[in-house]
């Protein structure tokens, strides 16, 4: 793999953390960071995590009213499977495992399987188990701390991207509260404030709190784009229903084949 090639994934990761893709962007998208991020920190004092099931409200605005999204995200971490089973707008299944990603609409009884040749990232779900790490995932992409400061509760750490990526990225700011992630910001190398998360609304599980309330707006000379996600009734390790779990396409259903 060429050093171009795998610059431009590098970013691609780091960036997509925090996207603000539309709902026809990120559908053919898959979500293999979020099983890097869970299978490496399933475990919290003592308490593994096997599964997690919510519903979710999304809006995205870019131009006009914003675009909104309503359905259950399911995972299970055992066959590292993530479903999202979208009612609003238009029913619609998608099914993210490993480089595939199957999507399915019932009402039109048309089925879809994408593949991609790398790893895929599905953000906002990205975001909120990214919280399990205490870096936000930064170190694995290669990223180092370079300073860090604490006013009470408040603690605000700086991280340096990689070498290959200096010239394009600027300072990662993590701002922990009550060791609670409450705000990211990713910058340019001029300190432009390029991306902000806002986290609010945790909800505690193994000793790491999860955020359930996450706010995404970007800024840059062309547009500027916000997207707000609440996860409503969060379920950790509950039994997944057997429609997701042994999912299937209805008898006769073509699935088209796409790589992406």
């Amino acid at each position: 793999m060429s050093p171009a090639i795998r610059e431009g994934r590098t970013l691609r990761k780091i960036f997509l953390i925090l996207s603000t893709k539309s709902l026809k962007h990120w559908s053919i998208k898959t979500a293999s960071m979020v099983l890097l991020m869970i299978g490496l920190c399933s475990v919290a004092n003592g308490e593994v995590l096997r599964t997690f099931i919510s519903e979710f409200h999304r809006e995205f605005t870019n131009r006009g009213a914003p675009e909104t999204l309503d359905g259950t995200v399911f995972y299970d971490v055992a066959s590292k499977k993530l479903t999202i089973e979208v009612r609003e707008p238009l029913r619609q299944w998608m099914i993210l495992q490993g480089f595939e990603t199957l999507i399915y609409y019932p009402d039109k009884q048309q089925a879809f399987r994408l593949k991609s040749q790398t790893d895929a990232i599905m953000p906002f779900f990205v975001v909120f188990i990214g919280c399990m790490q205490e870096d936000f995932g930064l170190g694995i992409l290669g990223y180092t701390l370079a300073r860090h400061e604490k006013k009470g509760s408040i603690l605000t750490s700086f991280w340096r991207p990689p070498k290959n990526l200096v010239k394009l990225l600027g300072e990662t700011i993590l701002v922990h509260d009550a060791n609670r992630l409450v705000r990211v910001e990713y910058r340019s190398p001029k300190g432009t404030l390029l991306r902000e998360g806002i986290f609010n609304r945790h909800a505690l599980f193994g000793g790491y709190y999860f955020p359930l309330e996450i706010s995404i707006s970007s800024k840059s000379k062309q547009e500027s784009t916000l997207e707000k996600v609440t996860y409503i009734n969060p379920r950790f390790n509950a039994a997944l229903p057997a429609a997701v779990k042994d999912f299937k396409l209805p008898p006769g259903v073509q699935v088209k084949e796409v790589d992406w």
